[in-house]
């Protein structure tokens, strides 16, 4: 799914965030 990015999984983890809340 979002694993196409580097190494930020804090970026990934924001959008997941935002977006679940």
């Amino acid at each position: 799914m979002l694993g196409s990015l580097p190494s930020n999984d804090i970026d990934v983890l924001n959008l997941v965030f935002a977006i679940t809340h």
